[in-house]
């Protein structure tokens, strides 16, 4: 074993030549302290990878297998056959998360005829995501989903709702658990993850006190691509009185963005409202503000939203006003961009000062000192 083989056959009419070579692999990098390539003799504690299962219990205790074969008859076809069993792939290289066990992985190939075969036996997640597989046991064993594609590669996507669900004084409603998987043929691999969305947090309640969250990563071969968090508190009240009925809500949220090597830090505060007069005639209102700072481009944007809605009978009226203002803090002469919008779509009030142009030296200093007393 591990030396090539060559045997010659003498058929009726000619003859035909069998070559194979069942080579021994070793996990690879070599020299890496996290592999990417792992063969069986490398599973389990012993082996170096604890994340791993013990070969026995991957495999039935079989070790990994490759094959190199190909025959060659004269006259007649030629036949060429390369299979690998039994290994594991940790992805992404270097800072793997996701574990993908490989019953059998083949390619045939019949006189320019060619035919590709993927088992996969089981997948986890491992390392820094290892909290995740007790729940993607549950869901994926239960629901019976998560199988993958081999269309030009390894693919593999789902997105899960988890059912709302209450222990105790918590409610934690509207979660969804995403993940994604890409080993293309050619170019880079990757991975992503998600808990919800920004757009479509999750709601956590503790005591009637509600927040909403959401947490998205995604990671390639070499770099870190995507980070996405957000956070945010409710508070609600509600007040119901024969003819009238109101409400009243705050939230409070903060946020942070990496995408292409660029930092987004975010808060918002909303303030919402409504008055309704025996369900005919309803007024409600929002108030919404929110600082956005582009950390690499030192830019902080300021946003203010302002909608009201009247509703009754007889037709429905709105108006909103959105006003934003820029602001960079670099070290040069620095920008600032004022911009009014209403419903209708106009422009208004839009100027150009500089951060110079607003203070000057004195009053910059005494503003300052100010928090110094």
């Amino acid at each position: 074993r591990g030396l090539p083989k060559m045997e010659v056959e003498v058929i009726s009419d000619g003859a035909c030549v069998h070559f194979t070579w069942e080579p021994e692999l070793k996990s690879y990098p070599t020299d890496a302290e996290r592999k990417t390539f792992v063969v069986t003799t490398d599973f389990g504690e012993e082996g170096g990878h604890a994340e791993l299962p013990e070969p026995q219990d991957a495999f039935g205790g079989q070790g990994t297998h490759a094959l190199l074969s190909l025959r060659t008859c004269i006259p007649g076809d030629a036949t060429f056959e390369a299979s690998l069993e039994r290994f594991a792939l940790l992805v992404p290289p270097g800072i793997p998360v996701v574990a993908i066990l490989f019953e059998r992985v083949s390619f045939r190939n019949v006189s320019g005829s060619s035919s590709a075969d993927t088992d996969i036996a089981d997948w986890m997640f491992i390392n820094q995501l290892s909290w995740l597989e007790p729940i993607k046991d549950l869901l994926l064993d239960t629901l019976g989903l998560g199988a993958p594609t081999f269309e030009g590669g390894i693919f593999f996507d789902v997105n899960l709702p988890v059912p709302g669900l209450t222990l105790g004084i918590i409610g934690v409603h509207g979660l969804q658990i995403g993940f994604g998987l890409d080993l293309p043929d050619s170019g880079a691999s990757a991975v992503d993850f998600s808990m919800s969305s920004r757009e479509d947090p999750f709601t956590i309640t503790v005591f009637g006190v509600g927040g909403t969250g959401s947490f998205g990563l995604e990671v390639d071969a070499s770099r870190i691509v995507y980070i996405e968090g957000s956070l945010a508190v409710i508070y609600e009240i509600s007040v119901n009185v024969f003819i009238a009925a109101a409400s009243l809500s705050v939230a409070l949220g903060v946020f942070v963005i990496y995408e292409k090597e660029e930092v987004t830090l975010g808060a918002y505060a909303t303030l919402a409202g409504s008055l309704s007069f025996i369900g005919i005639v309803k007024i409600s209102g929002a108030v919404t503000v929110a600082l956005i700072y582009k950390i690499n481009k030192k830019l902080l944007r300021g946003v203010a939203a302002v909608t009201g809605e009247v509703s009754s009978p007889f037709g429905k009226s709105s108006v909103t006003r959105d006003v934003e203002v820029e602001v960079a803090l670099g070290d040069e002469k620095s920008a600032r961009r004022r911009r009014s919008v209403t419903t209708s779509g106009d422009v208004r009030d839009t100027t150009e000062l500089s951060f110079q142009d607003r203070y000057t030296e004195p009053q910059w200093t005494e503003y300052c000192n100010a928090f110094t007393a």
